[in-house]
């Protein structure tokens, strides 16, 4: 098992022991999966793949409880964002490159229902997380790595089906950004669906 599906699993299993303790009440787990899109320039290669998949695995606890209908938070999570692959012609030989990107950080959240008793509500937050990018490939036939970690900005908006009071189902979407190694910036929408427990 690489490191980074290590951490992600590490911390899902965190979280669920977290969320059955003295805060279970206001908890809650989650984990989605989905598509990656890359904001990359492909002009002028030969080959160019800007999605990928994504999933996503998160925690957290609601502080703030407004009449059973809006919750304010904190989540903790971690992100897989998949990788975009590239290929350019240099003289008589090709560039051949793939960038993939991942991430871990703590956001601020608020979630609530649209009416109050409905089974349909949403959730949104807004982060910080501390993403690395992963340089692989061949350049004119040798090998080519590197990486890179940033603080990168996230933002997410979703919204939930309550199954039963302690189980919902969920479409959300994240934004964030990815810094390469070389120092250049891809943005990358990150479009979901998976499963949330509520203790």
């Amino acid at each position: 098992m690489s490191a980074k599906y290590a951490r992600a699993l590490s911390l899902a299993t965190l979280l669920l022991v977290g969320a059955n303790t003295a805060y279970a009440q206001r908890a809650y787990v989650a984990a989605s999966g989905g598509v990656s899109l890359w904001n990359v320039d492909c002009a002028g290669t030969t080959s160019c793949e800007d999605s990928g998949t994504s999933f996503r695995v998160a925690g957290g606890y609601n502080f703030v409880d407004i009449a059973g209908r809006v919750q304010v938070g904190v989540e903790a999570f971690y992100m897989n964002l998949g990788k975009t692959t590239g290929a350019v012609a240099v003289g008589g030989g090709r560039v051949n490159a793939t960038i993939e990107g991942s991430g871990y950080g703590l956001a601020l959240a608020t979630s609530g229902r649209f009416v109050s008793g409905s089974r349909f509500g949403y959730h949104a937050r807004i982060g910080v997380a501390n993403v690395e990018s992963e340089l692989s490939g061949t350049a004119l036939g040798r090998s080519i790595a590197g990486s890179k970690q940033s603080v990168r900005g996230v933002v997410g908006l979703g919204a939930n089906f309550f199954v039963t009071p302690n189980f919902s189902l969920r479409a959300e979407v994240d934004i964030t950004s990815v810094k390469w190694p070389d120092n250049q910036t891809s943005g990358v929408i990150s479009v979901l669906g998976g499963v949330a427990l509520h203790f």
